[in-house]
């Protein structure tokens, strides 16, 4: 079902007001009505006084409902006994309803009731608040905003500095509730949320909390008087091409919104592996979280802010960025509906699911599945280390990438995993070194092949499995680099440990991952780090020769001048 379809065909404010709209359009596009028009207009007038006459004289009076019914058929009666004004525009309430038995009541409010800890909360200031505005443009989307997405200040204990920020949204007034990603505020003892205005307020803690889909729902200690609540758009998925705007605080600056259409929708599982593998590391595990691809750009500080179509209602939560593609992706609200639906009775302190001491080893194993690294680096084997195509080089990426993490991971020796993890990791590079890279001519034609076309695109966080010609080297306090060449494209490779030893001139088997670019000797060239390159042959440099030097001309003999004449005394 198109979700916005639904919202202008339910019973919602909006849809009221621009139905009430459309009719009032068409009661005055009309021109000159004919004068037997204006006849029949008056004795209908005249007749309607008549009867109003009739119903006071009898003690009753015409009902305003069904005046409102003949008007606007679509729009659902008012219930007898409707619910007060500030717990309808200040609580959640679901714009299409659903198809399941349930439906009238998660239309009413899907959000379980709050039971009040032990100490009664701060009454919210923000309980008399407006029925939201009617959303038209761009702009009456921006002073929503202002009203209902905060910044989120991360703090690691009272006495610190700020270490991080993100953005977050309210969505109940009533009982102060902020939405967010986890991991905005996963390293937070103390947090507090800033309107656009500079209004502060303090974070009392965790009221729901899902790190497998990153989401997070906060209490704030209190809102101010304009604070609005933004309003989770249906379950179902928008449709690709729509408009979308993002809005949040990017690296600190005041609130911004940016525009796009969204490209795709997909569940975790339907995402490339590296997309994947990423996701798994940060700790968002789930399978079936639901992702909207978009082009209304996110950066750093974006995190936790909501993704809004035309109508102001919130689509997803955005949450992180792809830059091989340029690719934008928000949380489908759908995740955050099914966590509402939990009983919300107690607010647990941050330092509860503070992340502290966050162990490399415990990042790997969510990043990476052994067993599926294992089965991938047999495949690439079998498949004689030749790949066929751009998605079969992504195998070669990963492989890449995952070793050049694992050797870069700072182990704990005394974690039982240490072991097995770096046991692997050289298991792998025994068995690189002993394949004879240089005998199989289309071999390195199409790995260098593949290889160049990621270098060129030089993506940051990419992997790569290259076939370098090293030319020069340099050696400095606290770094080693490998200056050469892959194909046409020049490539600079910074070691992880600079301790290692590696040869000079020659060809190397480089895993690695591109960190970036540079110009070197006047030419552009991807940065990549790598752990362990691996020398696997010479290259014969070209003979060097003097140019030969033209013979030297010989000089003229000397010539000779005649003798003075003789001169007279």
């Amino acid at each position: 079902m198109n979700p916005a379809a639904a919202m202008l065909g339910g019973g919602n404010p909006l849809a009221r007001r621009n139905n009430t709209a459309a009719q009032y359009r068409g009661r005055t596009d009309g021109k000159a009505l004919p004068m037997l028009m204006w006849a029949a207009g008056g004795a209908a007038l005249l007749l309607v006084l008549v009867v109003m006459g009739l119903m006071v004289s009898s003690g009753s009076s015409p009902e305003p409902q069904q005046v409102a019914e003949v008007e606007q058929p679509a729009v659902p009666q008012p219930q007898p006994s409707p619910r007060p004004e500030s717990q309808r525009t200040t609580s959640l309430t679901q714009l299409e309803p659903t198809t399941t038995s349930a439906a009238p009541e998660a239309a009413a409010d899907p959000t379980p009731p709050v039971t009040p800890p032990a100490t009664p909360p701060r009454p919210s200031t923000s309980s008399a608040k407006a029925v939201p505005p009617v959303i038209e443009t761009p702009e009456d989307i921006y002073k929503l905003a202002q009203k209902s997405v905060v910044k989120i200040d991360i703090f690691s204990d009272s006495n610190n500095p700020r270490i991080g920020l993100g953005s977050g949204f309210i969505i109940d007034t009533e009982q102060r509730l902020i939405v967010t990603n986890y991991h905005v505020v996963s390293d937070a003892a103390k947090a507090d949320i800033v309107f656009d205005d500079g209004t502060r307020f303090g974070i009392e803690g965790y009221v729901l909390v899902e790190p497998a889909s990153d989401l997070a729902v906060l209490k704030a200690n209190g809102l101010p008087p304009y604070a609005q609540a933004l309003q989770l758009a249906a379950e179902g998925d928008p449709n690709p091409g729509s408009q979308v705007f993002s809005i949040g605080h990017p690296n600190d600056y005041k609130l911004t919104m940016r525009s796009g259409l969204i490209s795709s929708v997909a569940n975790t599982t339907e995402l490339p592996e590296d997309a994947q593998m990423f996701l798994r590391g940060e700790g968002t595990s789930r399978k079936d979280n639901r992702w909207i691809q978009h082009e209304a750009e996110i950066f750093g500080g974006n995190s936790g802010g909501p993704l809004l179509n035309k109508h102001g209602l919130v689509l997803g939560i955005n949450t992180w960025k792809d830059e091989s593609i340029n690719g934008h992706f928000a949380l489908h609200c759908k995740s955050l509906w099914q966590m509402l639906k939990r009983p919300m009775d107690r607010v647990e302190p941050l330092v509860k699911y503070q992340q502290t001491g966050k162990e490399p080893i415990d990042k790997l194993a969510r990043m990476f599945d052994m067993n599926a690294l294992r089965s991938l680096f047999t495949r690439l084997e079998l498949n004689n280390w030749t790949p066929q195509s751009e998605e079969d080089f992504e195998g070669y990426s990963i492989l890449a990438l995952a070793v050049t993490v694992m050797a870069m991971a700072d182990f704990d020796a005394d974690d039982p995993r240490t072991r097995a993890w770096l046991t692997q990791l050289n298991e792998f590079f025994t068995k690189l070194r002993r394949v004879k890279w240089l005998e199989d001519a289309d071999r390195m034609e199409k790995l260098n092949g593949f290889a160049q076309e990621v270098l060129k695109d030089a993506t940051n966080g990419q992997g790569v499995l290259m076939i370098m010609k090293v030319q020069t080297g340099a050696i400095g306090p606290g770094y080693q680099l490998m200056h050469g060449h892959v194909g046409d494209r020049r490539v600079v490779v910074r070691l992880i440990d600079p301790t290692v030893q590696v040869q000079g001139m020659g060809y190397f088997l480089v895993p690695g991952v591109i960190v970036g670019t540079d110009v070197v000797l006047g030419a552009d060239a991807t940065v990549v780090i790598a752990s362990q390159p691996i020398h696997i042959g010479q290259y014969a440099p070209q003979p060097r020769s003097l140019p030969r030097q033209p013979p030297k001309p010989k000089a003229p003999p000397p010539r000779l001048s005649p003798p003075d004449a003789p001169t007279s005394p």
